[in-house]
């Protein structure tokens, strides 16, 4: 339309326009230009001249046109022509006055077939059996009946599709560490031998995780879009490397299912196909919405989203742990019902409370104290001895503290208290502690036990984020963690009581915060914890960790660490030192109830005792299953993990977003979108496999073709755009 706007095309006039005239210039105005040495040919000219003459009629790219309704030609040629295949080449062997061959001799057609189709050449008692037969086209029909009914028959057609989905056995970058993706490689050889349909084939893998109640095997498929290149490397900007992984979804859909360029799009509008940056960002929008990291760091921990792929007698196993679960929760739960409040005939209670004695003792479960002061066995003043600068934790010094002497953080330099306290994802804990944080102080790393490195921890850990006390127990963040935030920051410049429980479940609604001995509201960020955090051995480690900011000029008194969930009136205890002897001294029923039922010889100790064996049983169980990563839309427990905008970056940078949104949308171009389609990845799988999306059926008629024959009917099978080749029988590729 602009050509002809601008008169550089005058429709039916080559005489008055200007496209003529550049073509035969002589002087720089000549086009192309003389720099590209990319002249035309008289011919070429001609043929320019003669569209324009015959009123230059333009129609799109071919490859964006419907797919036509094509008939086989009539021509024939004697018995060499069986099928609608046969009659295509008839024709042009009829044009061209060629006759055809003889028929292949049946021994050389069946190592070809049998090659072809599963990879293998056939075996002496298949060649045998195939000469046998009298009729050469029942022998034949019989062969590829039995061929397609091989199991090799998907391996073999398998291999160009793990090529295009660029299947490997490891993650490709710097360590190079194994994937175990080989459940997705296998899903594929079972569904090409299953015959598949082909929409369900590229449905499954874009978006299986959509369907309604959707199988194993269909979740499996999506696993087709974390096959990416992923890198462990420390320092990595994790947050870079996952829009990289979104990227090359989105040109790996391109390649693989549409046949189009699209990455060159990434940084700017495509110089030769109609598909625009925003076109890009649009669509990546579609891979962007799932829970994931940007870094892995060892392959024994699956980034996540994830899903598990246990055997029968695992599935079998699962259900017993689950329903043991279950029955140790609801036996807790009568439990705490018997006596629970208002139950006046509570006996038991009652003589618990007439046996208080007049002062409370120490706090049971009790397993370390750290208070910092000279000549305690139990302090750490040997780390911190500021004699012993060499040493890294001796940079940390013995201060004046709220009770007595405290530790002062460089930030730089940890901590480690030594415990024996397991921090799993079963382990009921409390851990508490005197603490002055900086004004300043916005990201700090308070306690971890972790293991790992800055590519991905794994373990308990407690931080703040924004001012903000986190407790999280990690197995891979963020799919496979329970973790909670304080809605409120936490004081700064003064000092606080700070608290942290879990209770053993795993769960996010089973973890704590307290502060100055009262519960604070939290949000969740993450409730999906399924397997052990193993945390690291040794010590809880305070004050600092690899490549996260530490506790840089804080004050910390009074660590101490218990291997139960306190009660509410335990923790206020610890905070001022004389709730507990109030409680007594009252007889405040709702406070000691609750003490009363936290205690390590409670009137729960034997259902304790079960429902933590119950929930380790299933966490240990859980932890040896096989799993592997798949595409999982964000779920949303809290306004943090909300749906991700996606926006056109700047070149591509992950750093650079400019100010322009880019909704989920397709290239309108190629085809167009039907709003009654929901505007996720199985709205793009439908519009993907529409009869009218002209590339999906081209693309993929084109690569089989290819597998038989050595090339596709297009030349260029990756690129169907307009720096692709030409169909060479445009005909025979529609039909």
């Amino acid at each position: 339309e602009s050509a002809i706007k601008s008169g550089a095309i005058v429709p039916g006039k080559p005489g008055e326009s200007e496209l003529v005239t550049r073509l035969h210039a002589t002087d720089k105005s000549l086009m192309p230009p003389a720099k590209l040495n990319l002249p035309l040919t008289e011919a070429e000219k001609r043929t320019l001249e003669l569209w324009i003459s015959q009123g230059a009629q333009y129609e799109g790219h071919w490859a964006f046109q419907t797919v036509r309704k094509i008939h086989p030609p009539e021509t024939k040629i004697g018995r060499f022509t069986r099928t609608p295949i046969d009659r295509f080449i008839a024709e042009g062997l009829a044009r061209e006055k060629i006759k055809p061959t003889g028929r292949t001799p049946q021994e050389l057609w069946l190592r070809r077939a049998s090659l072809d189709l599963t990879g293998l050449p056939p075996t002496m008692e298949e060649l045998n059996t195939f000469l046998a037969n009298s009729s050469d086209q029942a022998a034949r029909e019989v062969a590829v009946n039995r061929m397609l009914a091989n199991p090799r028959f998907g391996e073999r057609m398998a291999l160009d599709w793990l090529d295009l989905a660029r299947y490997a056995d490891s993650y490709g970058y710097q360590s190079d560490a194994d994937t175990d993706f080989w459940p997705w490689r296998d899903w594929v050889v079972r569904a090409l031998n299953e015959n598949l349909p082909q929409d369900k084939f590229l449905t499954w893998q874009l978006a299986g995780d959509l369907l309604p109640n959707p199988t194993a095997d269909q979740r499996l498929a999506t696993t087709f879009n974390r096959l990416h290149r992923m890198t462990g490397e420390g320092g990595s900007i994790q947050e870079e490397w996952r829009l990289e992984y979104v990227a090359d979804r989105v040109s790996t859909f391109g390649t693989a299912m549409l046949g189009l360029t699209l990455e060159c799009s990434r940084c700017h509008d495509h110089k030769y196909d109609p598909i625009s940056t925003k076109d890009f960002y649009s669509l990546s929008a579609f891979f962007n919405n799932i829970d994931e990291w940007g870094t892995y760091d060892s392959p024994g921990y699956k980034p996540t989203p994830t899903m598990d792929l246990p055997t029968q007698e695992q599935v079998a196993r699962q259900k017993e742990l689950m329903l043991s679960l279950q029955l140790a929760r609801e036996a807790r739960r009568e439990a705490v019902n018997r006596h629970g409040k208002g139950q006046i005939s509570d006996k038991a209670f009652e003589a618990f409370l007439n046996g208080l004695p007049a002062k409370p003792g120490p706090i049971a479960s009790e397993v370390g104290r750290y208070s910092f002061e000279e000549g305690q066995s139990n302090s750490i003043t040997n780390q911190v001895d500021s004699k012993k600068p060499a040493n890294r934790s001796a940079a940390n010094k013995i201060v004046p503290g709220r009770k007595g002497s405290a530790i002062r953080f460089t930030g730089d330099d940890p901590a480690t208290f030594p415990t024996d306290l397991v921090l799993n994802a079963f382990q009921p804990f409390t851990i508490s502690m005197e603490i002055q944080f900086p004004g300043e102080t916005k990201k700090a790393l308070i306690f971890h036990k972790s293991s790992g490195t800055d590519t991905g921890f794994h373990g308990p850990e407690a931080r703040m984020e924004e001012g903000r006390a986190i407790l999280a127990l990690v197995r891979f963040w963020p799919g496979n963690a329970a973790a909670i935030e304080t809605i409120d920051p936490i004081p700064r410049g003064e000092w606080i009581h700070l608290a942290f429980s879990s209770d053993g479940s795993g769960s996010a609604s089973g973890l704590g915060i307290y502060v100055n001995g009262k519960s604070v509201p939290t949000r969740i960020l993450r409730d999906g914890l399924a397997r052990n955090i193993n945390p690291a051995g040794g010590g809880i480690v305070v004050g600092e960790r690899m490549r996260t900011p530490g506790l840089k000029n804080c004050l910390m008194d009074e660590l101490r660490l218990f291997e139960r969930r306190l009660s509410p009136v335990e923790i206020a205890d610890l905070a001022d030192g004389n709730s507990l002897a109030k409680a007594f001294a009252n007889k405040n029923q709702d406070l000691l109830r609750d003490y009363w039922f936290a205690q390590p010889n409670g009137p729960f100790h034997k259902e304790d005792v079960a429902l933590l064996a119950a929930q380790k049983q299933l966490f240990d169980f859980q932890s040896s299953l096989r799993e592997i990563p798949v595409m999982a839309e964000m779920s949303q427990p809290s306004e943090k993990s909300k749906e991700r905008q996606a926006f056109v970056l700047s070149r591509g940078a992950y750093d650079s977003p400019r100010d322009v949104p880019a909704p989920r949308d397709v290239p309108q171009s190629v085809a167009k979108w039907n709003p009654a389609w929901p505007k996720n990845r199985l709205g793009l799988a439908q519009w993907l496999t529409h009869p009218e999306n002209p590339l999906a059926a081209r693309v993929v008629v084109n690569r089989v073709w290819q597998h038989f024959f050595g090339k596709g009917l297009v030349t260029t099978p990756e690129n169907f755009g307009l720096q692709g080749n030409l169909p060479t029988h445009p005909e025979l590729l529609d039909y």
